[in-house]
C-alpha cells in the first residue's frame, strides 16, 4: 500500500470498534435524515407514488454499506468496496432527495415545471424522430428552417445520440433525465468515496467522505439543470490526478482521462473544460515534476483528449454556431463568482444568513459550503493556530494549484466582486471568455478540492480514528443545515413548492389539423416580437406530430440567421405565400397580415390560440 496511509491493518480492537461505531452513526444518520425528508413529503402529499419504495431502498442502502464497512475492517480495503460504499450511499441519495417514481421513462410531468429539464426533454423529442443530419448532432427540425443542434438544447447530447438508433422502440412518451439523476447521484457518491481512498483506508471516513460531497450544497442546487448535475466528472478527474501508482504505458495511463473528457464533452461543454483543465495540471505534473514522461507523450496525452472533445462537440453539432456568436448576447462576467461564495447560504442555511451579492445573476456561481465543512474548516484553522502549523501544499502538486487558482480567476471574471462590492467592473464579449459566459461554474474545481483538503487534513491532523469521529459529527451538522434545499428537492415528487406544471396542448383538434402536415409555425416566433404563444407546449406539439417546428429555447443562437428569418417571414406573409403543409398559430397582432392571402386560411380557436391552416393537405 501507497505510504501515504497511516492505517496498519488488522487494526487494534480498540480503533477497530471505533471506526465500526462511527460507521453505524453514519448510517443511522443517513436513514434518519433521508426517512425525514421523505416524510415530510408524505406529510403533505400523502398519496405521492414511490415513498414506500424510497424508504426501503434508503434503509437496504444503509445496511448495505455497514456490512461493506465491517467487511473492510475484517479483510481490508479495496477500490471495489470504497465505490461500493459510495454508491450505496448515492443511491439511497437520490431516493430520498428526488425520489425512484421519476425513474419511470413514462412520467414526463415532473419534467414540464418551467425548470431546465423542460427545455432538454422537448429538445429530446423533437430530435428522436428527426432524420439523420450530418454530423448527426444537427437538428434542422427545430428552429426550422434555420436549424439548431442537440447540444444548445442541453439534452445530453450523448445519451440522446446513443438512443436515438432505438427511438422507434421507445415508448411514444420517453425521458431519461430521472435516470441521469439517479446515475449522477450514485456516481457523486462512489467517485467521492473512491478519492477519499488515496488517503485512508478507515471506512468510516470513507463513507463519511461519500456523504460530504452528496451533501455539498453546490450539488443538488444544480438539479434544475440535469447536464450540471454530472459534477461527479471533477470529481473522477481529481481521483485519477491523485492516483498513487500510475501505469507504464502511456495508453493505459491516458484512457481514462480520455473517457472522462468524451462523456464531459456529450454531456455539458463546462464539464469538459474542467476535466482538460485538471488533465492539464497532470500532463505538467508528469512532464516536469515527476519528470516520467517526454514532452512529445505529454503533448500526445492532452492533445489526444482536446481531439476527443472536439470531435464530440463537432459530432454533437456546436459548430453550427460560429464562434463570435458563442456568448449568446451575454458577456463575461454577469454569472460571475462572488468571492464570499463559499460562505453564502443565499437564503438555504438552517442557521447562517444569506449574503448580499453584486447582481442575482451571481447565481450561478453558488459554491456555498455547508456548516458541517465550514466547521471543519474553524476546527483545523484552529487547531493550526495552537499548534503553530504553517499552511501547507505539496510542492509536487503545484501545477493543480495553479490550475484551480487560474479557474477561481476566471469564475471571478473581469467583473470583481467580493458581497455587494464590486471591486473591477469591465465586462468583456471576447468570443473566447463569453463562450464560457457562465464563467462562475469554474469555481468546482476550488470548491471540491477544498472538500478534499478538509477531509484529509482532519485525518492527517488529528489521526485516522478521532477523524472517524468528527467526520461523522461534521456530517451531522451538515445534514440539519442542508434540511431546506433537501426537502426542497425533495417535494420534486409531487410538485409543492415547485411552478406549476406548464400549460397542455391537449385539445384533439391540434392533432386533425396536424395530419399529413409537416410544419408547425408561430407567426411570429420570439425573434420577431411577441411570440405567438408559449414556445415549449408547442414545440411538444410538433414532436407528438413529428412537424418542424420555427421556435425554441437554445443556449447559442446566429443572432443575423434569425434577422434574416424574420425579414423573410414578413415578406412572406407581406405577399400572401401560405402553405398547405403548414400548421400556423397567429396572434392578433399578425393576423392582418397573415389573412393577407388569396389562399383563404382558415381559423379556429384551440386551447386559447388561433389555429390556421390553409387549402386541406393532399
Amino acid at each position: 500500500m501507497p505510504s501515504v496511509f497511516t492505517e496498519k491493518f488488522p487494526l487494534p480492537r480498540s480503533t477497530a470498534w471505533i471506526i465500526a461505531a462511527s460507521c453505524a452513526v453514519m448510517c443511522a444518520l443517513l436513514v434518519v435524515d433521508e426517512w425525514s425528508v421523505i416524510g415530510h413529503v408524505a406529510g403533505m402529499s400523502p398519496r405521492t407514488p414511490g415513498l414506500a419504495a424510497d424508504r426501503v431502498i434508503v434503509c437496504v442502502c444503509a445496511t448495505l454499506v455497514l456490512l461493506a464497512c465491517v467487511t473492510v475492517l475484517r479483510r481490508g480495503a479495496s477500490v471495489a468496496s470504497a465505490f461500493f460504499i459510495g454508491a450505496l450511499s448515492g443511491a439511497g441519495f437520490f431516493a430520498a432527495s428526488i425520489g425512484t417514481s421519476i425513474l419511470d421513462p413514462t412520467a414526463t410531468s415532473w419534467l414540464l415545471r418551467g425548470a431546465d429539464w423542460t427545455t432538454h426533454y422537448a429538445g429530446w423529442a423533437m430530435f428522436r424522430n428527426a432524420p439523420w443530419e450530418w454530423p448527426p448532432g444537427v437538428l434542422h427540425e427545430l428552429m426550422y428552417p434555420r436549424g439548431t443542434a442537440i447540444i444548445f438544447t442541453d439534452s445530453l447530447p450523448i445519451v440522446s445520440l446513443l438512443l436515438k438508433p432505438f427511438s422507434a422502440w421507445l415508448p411514444d412518451t420517453f425521458q431519461f433525465t430521472g435516470g441521469w439523476f439517479a446515475l449522477c447521484c450514485v456516481l457523486q457518491g462512489g467517485f467521492g468515496a473512491l478519492l477519499a481512498q488515496r488517503w485512508t483506508r478507515n471506512p468510516a471516513v470513507t463513507l463519511a467522505a461519500s456523504a460530504m460531497f452528496l451533501y455539498a450544497p453546490a450539488f443538488l442546487h444544480r438539479m434544475p439543470h440535469a447536464t450540471l448535475m454530472a459534477q461527479w466528472l471533477i470529481l473522477a478527474s481529481l481521483w485519477l490526478y491523485f492516483r498513487p501508482t500510475i501505469p507504464r504505458g502511456a495508453v493505459a495511463e491516458t484512457w481514462p482521462w480520455w473517457t472522462f473528457a468524451l462523456i464531459a464533452a456529450g454531456t455539458m461543454p463546462y464539464l469538459a473544460a474542467m476535466v482538460l483543465a485538471i488533465f492539464f495540471a497532470y500532463c505538467v505534473r508528469r512532464r516536469w515534476v515527476n519528470r516520467e514522461r517526454s514532452f512529445g507523450q505529454v503533448a500526445a496525452m492532452l492533445f489526444g483528449a482536446i481531439f476527443v472533445v472536439v470531435s464530440m462537440w463537432w459530432i454533437s453539432g456546436a459548430m453550427v454556431v460560429r464562434a463570435h456568436n458563442a456568448s449568446g448576447g451575454v458577456s463575461h462576467g454577469v454569472y460571475s463568482f462572488n468571492l464570499l461564495g463559499f460562505f453564502n447560504s443565499y437564503g438555504w442555511s438552517m442557521l447562517l444568513p444569506g449574503l448580499p451579492v453584486a447582481s442575482p445573476e451571481q447565481m450561478e456561481g453558488y459554491s456555498y459550503l455547508g456548516l458541517g465543512l465550514i466547521a471543519l474548516l474553524v476546527l483545523l484553522v484552529i487547531e493550526a493556530l495552537v499548534r503553530l502549523r504553517r499552511p501547507h501544499w505539496p510542492s509536487r502538486h503545484w501545477p493543480l494549484l495553479v490550475v484551480t487558482l487560474l479557474t477561481v480567476a476566471f469564475a471571478a471574471s473581469t467583473v470583481f466582486t467580493i458581497g455587494a462590492w464590486t471591486l473591477i467592473d469591465y465586462p468583456l464579449s471576447t468570443p473566447l471568455f463569453a463562450a464560457f459566459r457562465s464563467s462562475g461554474r469554474f469555481v468546482w474545481i476550488a470548491y471540491y478540492l477544498t472538500i478534499l483538503a478538509l477531509l484529509v487534513f482532519t485525518v492527517k491532523r488529528f489521526g485516522t480514528t478521532a477523524a472517524s469521529v468528527l467526520l461523522t459529527c461534521a456530517f451531522a451538522l451538515q445534514a440539519w443545515d442542508y434540511t431546506n434545499s433537501h426537502r426542497q428537492a425533495a417535494h420534486l415528487r409531487d410538485g409543492a413548492n415547485w411552478p406549476p406544471p406548464m400549460q397542455s396542448l391537449d385539445d384533439p383538434g391540434w392533432n386533425e389539423l396536424a395530419a399529413n402536415r409537416r410544419h408547425l409555425t408561430l407567426i411570429p416566433p420570439p425573434p420577431c416580437g411577441d411570440p405567438a404563444g408559449p414556445i415549449l407546449p408547442f414545440q411538444l406539439v410538433a414532436a407528438r406530430n413529428r412537424l418542424t417546428f420555427n421556435s425554441a429555447y437554445v443556449a447559442r443562437w446566429n443572432p443575423k440567421k434569425e434577422i434574416r428569418y424574420c425579414n423573410q417571414l414578413s415578406d412572406q406573409l407581406a405577399k400572401g405565400d401560405l402553405h398547405d403543409d403548414e400548421l400556423y398559430v397567429v396572434t392578433d397582432a399578425w393576423l392582418e397580415r397573415f389573412q393577407h392571402s388569396d389562399k383563404s386560411p382558415t381559423c379556429r380557436m384551440l386551447d386559447g390560440f388561433r389555429a390556421c391552416v390553409v387549402a386541406p393537405p393532399r
